[in-house]
């Protein structure tokens, strides 16, 4: 763990980026990993998968919610958690795993953009 984020972190500074945040891989990052993660970062931005909702006063940067686009995400899904975050002033993180032929860039933007034209609770 000390070889990976250690001198990936090392290796990413050589090249010019500062980083301080930290982006686990997907469904592969727990409490054993968080110890060492912390050594190196000031946050992870995915540590929580489940709600791309974090409440500013509860708010963790070892544990982040995150929610990705993924194949059955619907526009409605994405617009009712903008809102959310939008009135109650929280912190949304969404994500993309393209990995999957129906999760592309194109198909994230059509989700962002139908999203704008959804109906709002709010």
């Amino acid at each position: 763990m000390h070889e990976a984020l250690g001198e990936s972190k090392q290796e990413l500074k050589r090249l010019g980026f500062e980083i301080d945040s930290f982006l686990a891989p997907y469904d592969n990052f727990d409490d054993y990993s968080r110890e060492f993660a912390a050594e190196y970062y000031d946050g992870i931005v995915n540590a929580e998968h489940g709600s791309r909702v974090n409440d500013p006063e509860e708010f963790d940067p070892f544990h982040t919610q995150r929610d990705y686009f993924i194949e059955f995400t619907t526009s409605d899904h994405v617009k009712e958690d903008l809102n959310i975050i939008t009135y109650q002033g929280t912190l949304g993180v969404i994500g993309a795993h393209t990995f999957k032929e129906n999760v592309t860039e194109k198909e994230s933007m059509r989700l962002l953009n139908g999203s704008m034209n959804a109906e709002s609770k709010y």
